[in-house]
């Protein structure tokens, strides 16, 4: 393999291994964020049950106060409160020679069942803005998600393609290797054929020039000068021709 090619093969091999890392990241990613999403939601479910009980109980409370009041015809606002009906001493005592059912502490119905309800109205306010948030968290997570998931898989699409180029390199390697290999083995059975009938040619260009030859004049010989050499260009015999 030349050094351009082990170059390329170790370039690609450095890519396969940066995308894994990559796609080890975003999975740990997702992880991470599957397991944040998954405390949220308990954490949201606690809190609206802890809501819709509490909730629950003041709904009671409030409804068993009004019903109180109302079968002891307790009146709901100061404006209704008869000035005999307060005490100076206990104003949860009739005083003796009382002739009236006893009417209770009527200025404070209307507050408590007002505080009763202003709790209640804020415990059901917190919880629909505990719902939203919820909801917004659900969606974005599902969009996190999503994202995350395409990612992964365009970078899985990149790391097979980066390894079929490497897995194709390899294989036009070998390729190369198997034709050179076969090559020299040609060359040289070429070589040895060549050097095998270096004699024989030899003999047959001798018996060719005795005959063309007269031996009476050099000039009289008018053959041409056979050299012959194996594929290095070394000469291993000649012949006139």
């Amino acid at each position: 393999m030349c050094s351009s090619d082990l170059s390329e093969a170790t370039d690609l091999s450095t890519q396969v291994d940066k995308v894994a890392e990559a796609i080890v990241k975003e999975q740990k990613a997702k992880t991470d964020k599957k397991d944040l999403r998954n405390e949220d939601h308990e954490a949201y479910i606690a809190f609206r049950k802890d809501s819709q009980k509490g909730i629950s109980l003041l709904n009671k409370a409030i409804k068993a106060l009004l019903k109180f009041y109302q079968k002891n015809k307790l009146g709901m606002a100061m404006a209704q409160e008869d000035p005999s009906d307060k005490y100076t001493y206990d104003q949860d005592k009739a005083p003796e020679g009382f002739k009236k059912s006893y009417g209770g502490r009527k200025g404070e119905s209307r507050g408590i069942v007002a505080i009763l309800t202003l709790i209640r109205d804020d415990m059901v306010k917190q919880l629909k803005k505990a719902e939203g948030q919820e909801s917004e968290q659900v969606a974005e997570y599902r969009s996190f998600v999503q994202e995350t998931n395409d990612s992964i898989d365009s970078m899985n699409d990149n790391k097979r393609s980066l390894k079929g180029q490497l897995a194709q390199n390899e294989e036009d390697r070998d390729n190369t290797q198997e034709a050179l290999e076969d090559n020299r083995k040609l060359l040289s059975e070429t070589d040895s054929a060549a050097k095998a009938l270096a004699p024989r040619i030899l003999e047959d260009a001798h018996e060719l020039e005795s005959h063309a030859y007269d031996g009476s004049d050099d000039t009289a010989y008018n053959g041409a000068m056979l050299w012959t050499t194996d594929h290095t260009g070394e000469e291993i015999g000649r012949a006139h021709v």
